[in-house]
């Protein structure tokens, strides 16, 4: 798996066994012509998430992808405390 960082085009190669990865980004999939608003909303802001890209390497596909659409508009510390409280791996990209 590679894993680019959308802001510097720097990559990260993963090696998985027996796991999942999600990336969950509002960076293509824009619904205004100005391409401010995106397909994430942050449900407290009632803007689109600020965060361009998560993503979230776990056991589980569908959890990886809950947290990681999840983690696109909550504050890193929080995406922490949910993970290390939660869940027994992550691997997060273009946090605050």
């Amino acid at each position: 798996m590679v894993v680019r960082n959308l802001d510097t085009s720097r990559t990260k190669n993963l090696t998985l066994m027996n796991q999942s990865l999600s990336t969950s980004s509002g960076e293509h999939n824009y619904f205004s012509a100005d391409r401010k608003w995106h397909h994430v909303i942050d449900p407290i802001k009632l803007q689109p998430a600020s965060r361009p890209t998560v993503s979230v390497v776990g056991p589980k596909a569908s959890t990886c992808d809950l947290l990681s659409t999840a983690f696109l508009s909550m504050p890193e510390v929080m995406a922490r405390k949910v993970l290390r409280d939660e869940y027994e791996g992550y691997f997060i990209v273009n946090m605050e």
